[in-house]
């Protein structure tokens, strides 16, 4: 990595690959095959990433710029950034693919409005370039569900008979008249017999549409597969019905989860929080959010449930401020850097996020990525001058978010592997390659963590 720590140029060659790779997403749809094409391009972009941190020296001289030199820690999160674009508009170009497929299948346009949103690292702004894939799909009432709707509204008015087709007249003429050529049947059709064939055919169309979007999810999570992302363990994709459905049956989702508040539906909660359009009509999730912002001020017994599933968690540090190791299975020996800092972290903090009603701007921008969440959260408590520690707020939320940027940079450091199915998160770190300055910035995040973990839970205990 001694490429990176002369001025940032590995951060400069990871840049010019992004640009290079956009460039090329431009063409894909036009290739033969364009999902191979796909995986060519992350292939491309992923040579630039790992180029520089395939060996456990060059690791190591990354650990101790991020150990001991805070413009280290800057330079390694602008790998983010860029993951970030290249993602999202390879996800974008895949979506547009599989719009593509569905039609020349025979599956015709999309039937409704819909997003295609993220969630997990993707839907807060922070995948790696080893990252998996973590989505779904959420649709509005077909469209042709409200034009036949609109068809079949027969209005009399002053004694005429109007037939609105989608805002049209398409006739007025005399109630006689219609019987005379032929229109006895529309007219004089009796109202019940109307609402039963309307029903029916709403049905027919709700069906059709959920077919349609189980069909796009299932191509897109092949695609994505092709393209190098494996599928997320969790089956937390839009080929799952769990992750894909009308916009009535994700708010039923997201009801029953809110009666449940067992661990399963918490953790389904937590997931749906970090929900991001990045294709499609971004307003269904804006819609989404409102129900979830109402559903926070109605029941604040879930902040609880969200919190009992956070601690859940491994320990970081023993008693005395060693790093714990897994001791058993693959990674014996190894420091698991996802489960014992990075996700408790970011759990603690959309949990309170969301309780507090905070995941909306005023002007209803969503705040996803957990760095939006901490600065929300700070300005929220300094509004309400309230003091986490015995420091002033802003001066506590100042450490938060140094800690966050450092467990973002050290995170990096697990690398990822090449497997059968694509690209994966190690999740894991070797201790050796870590300095001792940054063993102890990871004991001092994991001490801040679990003392504000314990001042909110307490807060909405009091409360």
């Amino acid at each position: 990595m001694s490429a990176f720590v002369q001025k940032g140029s590995y951060i400069q060659a990871i840049e010019a690959s992004t640009e290079a790779a956009l460039r090329r997403l431009d063409q894909c749809v036009e290739a033969r095959e364009p999902w191979r094409e796909l995986f060519h391009i992350r292939e491309a972009w992923m040579a630039a990433v790992e180029k520089s941190g395939a060996q456990a020296s060059a690791a190591a001289q990354l650990v101790s710029v991020i150990g001991e030199h805070e413009d280290g820690v800057k330079q390694v999160l602008h790998v983010y950034e860029q993951t970030r674009r290249l993602y999202d508009e390879l996800f974008c170009a895949a979506a547009a693919l599989v719009e593509s497929e569905m039609i020349a299948s025979g599956w015709g346009p999309p039937p409704a409005a819909y997003a295609f949103v993220l969630f997990g690292s993707g839907g807060r702004k922070e995948m790696t370039p080893w990252s998996d894939q973590d989505h779904g799909v959420i649709w509005d009432m077909p469209r042709q569900q409200q034009l036949d709707g609109t068809v079949s509204e027969v209005r009399k008015t002053s004694g005429k008979s109007e037939v609105n087709v989608a805002g049209d007249v398409s006739g007025v003429s005399d109630v006689s008249e219609s019987r005379d050529v032929g229109d006895v049947s529309v007219v004089s059709e009796s109202s019940d017999a109307r609402d039963a064939s309307d029903t029916r055919d709403a049905g027919q169309h709700m069906a059709f549409a959920t077919r349609y979007f189980m069909e796009w999810g299932t191509r897109m999570t092949n695609g994505l597969s092709t393209a190098g992302f494996p599928p997320c363990t969790g089956k937390v994709i839009a080929s799952e019905p769990e992750w894909n459905g009308s916009m009535s049956k994700w708010l039923a989702r997201v009801m029953d989860w809110s009666h449940l508040a067992d661990w399963e539906s918490m953790r389904y909660l937590s997931i749906s929080l970090d929900m991001r359009t990045v294709y499609g009509d971004v307003e269904l999730e804006q819609r989404w959010r409102a129900s979830l912002t109402e559903l926070a001020g109605r029941q604040t017994h879930l902040y609880k449930a969200l919190v009992r599933n956070g601690m859940r968690r491994k320990r970081s540090c023993n008693a005395f401020g060693q790093l714990i190791c897994e001791r058993h299975g693959q990674h014996a020996g190894a420091f698991d850097f996802k489960y014992r800092s990075y996700v408790p972290f970011m759990q603690a903090i959309r949990a309170r996020t969301w309780a507090e009603q905070l995941d909306l701007t005023a002007g209803r921008t969503e705040r996803t990525s957990t760095m939006e969440r901490i600065i929300a959260l700070a300005n929220a408590d300094m509004r309400n001058e309230i003091r986490v520690t015995k420091s002033s707020s802003a001066a506590f939320h100042q450490q938060l978010i140094l800690s966050w940027e450092m467990l973002l940079a050290a995170r990096l450091l697990a690398g990822g592997q090449r497997e059968h199915t694509g690209w994966h998160n190690a999740a894991v770190v070797d201790p050796a390659v870590l300095t001792k300055a940054l063993r102890q910035r990871l004991k001092r995040s994991v001490l801040l963590l679990s003392r504000w973990m314990k001042e909110s839970e307490r807060r909405y205990d009091d409360g």
